[in-house]
């Protein structure tokens, strides 16, 4: 079960028929081990927290703070789910449509150049969905001896080097390669051609 289902599990559990008090502080006490440090302020509002409530026996409203535990889920779940979606955006390959009308000996490399400048673009956007500086640099380098392989027509190489980026890739995550497969489709299909 993924993290958004779990919230929502926890959301539906918000409205059972619980009977007895000690049953809700268990419940509210479920969520706080659970989210408790992911929630910043989970307990902030909750009167089974209320230092008074908990020091003296003031009596401490178990169905308001369900209530209020359900509003902080759902806030919470809101959160992720946009989070998830942003990444999900900055993961989309941005489609640079870029022909170029001439019939030139080495077409092929130019055609390289400018894959290889969309995936350099796209590698540094990948640095804000969880790949970190050190791993862009290493794309960016793979990248950048790519090209040089492909200035010099070393298809052979070129084609090792491009292997060794997709197996890069595919060690990163699903999300990095599929943000990055149609880049590498196009210069796999350059180099072979």
């Amino acid at each position: 079960m993924g993290k958004i289902e779990t919230l929502s599990d926890y959301i539906g559990r918000c409205d059972d028929n619980m009977i007895d008090d000690e049953e809700k502080y268990n419940f509210i006490e479920e969520v706080r081990s659970v989210y408790g440090e992911e929630i910043k302020g989970f307990e902030t509002g909750l009167s089974a927290y209320c230092v008074s409530a908990v020091n003296t026996s003031d009596y401490i409203d178990f169905d308001e703070d369900i209530c209020k535990v359900k509003a902080k889920l759902i806030n919470y779940k809101d959160n992720l789910q946009m989070a998830q979606k942003e990444r999900a955006e900055a993961l989309k390959p941005q489609q640079t449509s870029i022909q170029i009308m001439n019939h030139m000996e080495n077409n092929q490399i130019v055609d390289i150049g400018i894959l290889t400048g969309n995936m350099l673009t796209a590698a540094e956007q990948l640095l804000n969905v969880g790949l970190t500086e050190e791993e862009c640099h290493k794309i960016k380098e793979i990248l950048s001896e790519l090209k040089k392989e492909t200035d010099k027509k070393e298809t052979k190489q070129a084609k090792k080097i491009l292997y060794e980026l997709v197996k890069f890739l595919t060690d990163k995550g699903v999300d990095v390669l599929i943000a990055l497969i149609p880049y590498l489709g196009s210069m796999a299909k350059k180099i072979i051609s």
